[in-house]
């Protein structure tokens, strides 16, 4: 649980994830958040370091669109969804796909397993940069946009998961299956490379052979979710 007061976990630069929207890749994660945090909370950061940034923005009636930034050595590149499909109190699945080797490219955002239009309120100029530095989650850098509410499962794939990944990652739930090996419409576990399923308070322990592990900052707190289920915790 982050406490949107100052709860964060820092994931190490490391070339397995560094540039991972470079030539295609993907971010998938549970969120429950308990509001829309400060300053629109950041849900996973490296944009400082010439990466990303994916926060909730614009919220009304418990509900917010969602923001994904890209770093360019021009104009950085921001897509809002249209519509806010991120509900609070509850558990949202997310996935980003972006391949930003053109920048006429645009990224896939989905939301419970459905692609949701988004609109690029700034265009990218330039080439993608590096995205070389620690990676953030549920928080900025500068520690000035916390997250309020709960994180699970972020993966990183070196690659475009299709519709059919996304859904059976959704299907299988908060704390679904493994990652790590192919399953069903699943087959994208060679391209994972980097998993971390916040199970733990102090470490959270990266589950590819990169061992890249997050640590904490703050105070989070565990919360138990049964495995497989979308909703709730105890």
């Amino acid at each position: 649980f982050f406490d949107g007061t100052n709860d964060h976990y820092t994931i190490a630069a490391d070339s397995d994830i560094n540039g991972l929207f470079a030539s295609g890749g993907s971010v998938s994660f549970w969120v429950f958040p308990n509001s829309v945090g400060q300053s629109y909370g950041m849900l996973c950061n490296s944009f400082t370091d010439g990466g990303y940034v994916v926060n909730l923005h614009s919220d009304s009636g418990g509900t917010s669109k969602i923001q994904f930034t890209q770093r360019f050595d021009g104009n950085d590149a921001t897509w809002i969804t249209n519509s806010r499909d991120i509900t609070f109190g509850a558990w949202n699945h997310v996935v980003f796909t972006y391949d930003g080797s053109n920048v006429a490219n645009d990224p896939v955002i989905y939301v419970n397993a459905s692609a949701k239009a988004s609109t690029e309120s700034v265009a990218a100029t330039g080439t993608i940069e590096a995205d070389d530095g620690a990676k953030t989650i549920g928080d900025s850098s500068g520690g000035d946009r916390h997250f309020d509410g709960y994180i699970s499962e972020i993966a990183m794939f070196k690659a475009v998961l299709d519709a059919d990944a996304v859904t059976a990652i959704y299907n299988s739930g908060v704390q679904g299956f493994d990652l790590s090996a192919d399953a069903g419409n699943y087959d994208n576990s060679g391209n994972l490379k980097g998993w971390w399923k916040f199970n733990n308070a102090i470490t959270v322990q990266d589950l590819t052979s990169g061992n890249n592990d997050a640590t904490a900052s703050g105070s989070p707190v565990l919360s138990v979710i049964p495995e497989g289920a979308t909703a709730g915790t105890t």
